[in-house]
């Protein structure tokens, strides 16, 4: 019989960055670097990497990995998957998927140095992805913001969008990890949001069974799920090889017209334009995300290209890509 129960779930309960208050973009700023430097110090982005170098090693040396990441906050993972191709030697093309405008400007600040990153402005729970479209599907930290049945249905989007499968890493709650990350966040962190937000992460993730559970649900079978329990962490794996997925397309380059979702196109000035893209002019594309439509802009004359949703949410977002050129 253990000594304490274990650690119940915090079901319903909103993290700051989460909540219905908006955010400074300072103090999210400040959070999102906190969650970096944490993955960095504690192994978050190591338990993604092992298996997705393994994944995407066994592509043919001259094909065009695609990943898409879901929830990419900062980028940092992104970063890391781009770095390991160019160690590599392999071409890559990875799309970094957040819901929030803010983190994808925070993160299009950051990534300057790696063209090979596009941002896409989305719901987890409804990818702009068209089935089977990219090669693998990758998260970190975004499991444990979903309620089970938003869990569910984010493990079956994920396992659609991918031919590979899919690497989806984030916390194990139990009270040893609780209480470190709560010592973490009190010494190492700058952000009173990580803070807060840093332990009540850990009361809201699962265990290595419940994310089992959630994969059944799914209809998603074959998915081992790995307790890394040094770092705090679990690490659910599908890896398709051999049942029929892992099948690619031979390309040479591949373009978001090929990633996303599009129905028509016509042209628009951007009213609102980001800082280095003063008085750009786009071609605006409509992109079915669900039932929400989201408006692709492919074409720009300064330094980013938006990516926005229109519909039922007034979004209007940034990301920075190559230019429209280079993806013909």
């Amino acid at each position: 019989m253990p000594f304490l129960p274990p650690l119940a779930r915090a079901a319903g309960v909103l993290e700051i960055i989460d909540g219905p208050k908006p955010v400074p973009f300072a103090d999210m700023a400040r959070c999102m670097m906190d969650i970096v430097r944490m993955n960095g110090l504690f192994g978050g982005r190591r338990v993604t990497m092992i298996p997705v170098k393994r994944l995407l090693a066994a592509l043919p040396a001259d094909h065009l990995i695609t990943v898409l990441d879901v929830g990419t906050g900062a980028a940092d993972i992104p970063r890391e998957v781009v770095r390991w191709a160019r160690r590599e030697g392999r071409r890559i093309r990875v799309f970094a998927l957040d819901r929030d405008a803010a983190t994808l400007q925070l993160a299009g600040q950051v990534v300057r140095d790696y063209p090979e990153i596009t941002f896409v402005r989305g719901d987890a729970l409804s990818l702009p992805i068209r089935p089977g479209s990219i090669d693998l599907a990758i998260s970190a930290m975004t499991l444990h913001h979903l309620e089970p049945a938003a869990g569910t249905r984010f493990f079956s989007e994920m396992d659609t969008a991918a031919r590979m499968g899919f690497v989806v890493n984030d916390l194990v709650r139990s009270r040893i990890a609780h209480a470190v990350v709560w010592l973490i966040t009190r010494f190492i962190t700058r952000s009173a949001i990580s803070r807060h937000d840093g332990p009540l992460s850990v009361r809201r993730s699962y265990t290595p069974r419940e994310v089992r559970g959630l994969c059944e649900k799914a209809g998603v079978a074959d998915v081992n799920v790995v307790h890394h329990w040094p770092y705090l962490r679990l690490c659910a794996v599908r890896d398709q090889r051999g049942r029929g997925g892992g099948r690619w397309r031979k390309r040479a380059s591949v373009s978001p017209a090929t990633i996303l979702d599009e129905e028509a196109g016509r042209e628009t000035p951007v009213p609102d334009c980001p800082d280095g893209a003063r008085s750009c002019h786009v071609r605006l594309r409509r992109v079915r995300v669900g039932a929400v439509a989201t408006d692709r802009y492919l074409r720009r004359t300064g330094r980013a290209r938006l990516i926005a949703d229109r519909g039922r949410r007034d979004l209007h977002d940034v990301g920075r890509v190559h230019n429209r050129d280079r993806w013909t």
